[in-house]
């Protein structure tokens, strides 16, 4: 079973029971690797993958409403 140290030892499912856990910001770039949805049944908000599709999103509409058409 795997520990959390930094909460007292408590396992993951316990911590997140006891501190009623919505979901996780994975704010490094490096945290969607080694975590995933299914590993404690939260979810997982991957910020990277959140700002490069804000970012395409964004640059769609931008070159959509031009008056030329780049695509």
């Amino acid at each position: 079973m795997k520990r959390i140290g930094i909460i007292g030892g408590l396992s993951p499912e316990a911590t997140i029971d006891y501190y009623r856990i919505q979901g996780v910001i994975l704010g490094c770039t490096e945290l969607p690797l080694i975590l995933t949805k299914d590993e404690f049944g939260i979810p997982f908000l991957n910020t990277t993958r959140i700002h490069a599709a804000s970012a395409v999103e964004y640059s769609l509409e931008v070159h959509a409403n031009a008056p030329y058409n780049f695509v």
